[in-house]
């Protein structure tokens, strides 16, 4: 995903499974472990004004590693 800080980033869940963003708090907070975004709903990715133009590293929390359920945004 291509961004600019500032902007949201609405990911949505279209399978049965819940998801949790995994991130180091950069370009937008980790996502809450207790409540697993469920199908048909979604996680707002906000980036805060001012972040520095680079590609950030997420993953889905739940598969524990980040060779595995890589999501990646790119803020310019």
């Amino acid at each position: 995903v291509i961004a600019r800080a500032g902007q949201i980033v609405r990911i949505y869940n279209d399978d049965t499974t819940g998801h949790v963003l995994h991130t180091d708090g950069r370009p937008c907070p980790h996502g809450d472990t207790s409540n697993p975004v469920r199908k048909g709903n979604y996680y707002d990715c906000a980036i805060p004004s001012g972040t520095r133009a680079q590609t950030f590293l997420m993953w889905d929390h739940f598969l524990g590693s980040p060779s595995r359920g890589r999501f990646y945004i790119k803020v310019q």
